[in-house]
């Protein structure tokens, strides 16, 4: 566990693209302080929420992986420490042809849990992963189509 909050006032998220890649959280303005923690291939997009459901209502990270088709969860366990990682979960049945590319959070089955929408650029879809609450997902829902290679998602009350 690392404790991410000594003095602290912004937090530089910084994804490396290698095999395997690594999230890295770098204190500022101090100099370099890398807590890495693993995840998948190819991290293109990055989330906030609360996706293990813990009393302190804390922000917890999803990091979507574009090379093998996954999403880790990076895990607050208090104020300031994470925990590690927890995944990765597959996008879909085939998730490297998917390309997924952009995540969005929200409550998409009103289960008070948080869940994650996925442009996938490869297959002109969306797909929706349904949070389970802990820190995983409980059921990932087939791919939905839409217009041609999406590489963003927005969600809102529209």
């Amino acid at each position: 566990m690392f404790d991410i909050w000594q003095p602290l006032r912004v937090v530089i998220v910084t994804l490396f693209v290698t095999s395997p890649a690594a999230a890295q959280f770098v204190p500022a303005p101090n100099p370099p302080l890398p807590f890495p923690f693993p995840v998948g291939n190819g991290p293109v997009s990055i989330v906030s929420g609360n996706f293990n459901s813990n009393s302190y209502g804390l922000p917890d990270l999803a990091v979507l992986n574009q090379v093998d088709g996954t999403v880790t969860f990076i895990l607050s366990t208090a104020p300031g420490i994470y925990s590690g990682a927890s995944g990765p979960f597959p996008v879909g049945s085939n998730p490297g042809s998917l390309l997924p590319s952009f995540m969005a959070v929200g409550d998409f089955d009103n289960d008070g849990n948080q869940d994650l929408a996925i442009a996938n650029a490869g297959n002109d879809s969306v797909t929706v992963m349904l949070g389970d609450g802990n820190g995983g997902i409980k059921a990932t829902l087939p791919p939905v189509s839409v217009g041609k290679t999406p590489d963003c998602i927005a969600v809102g009350d529209f």
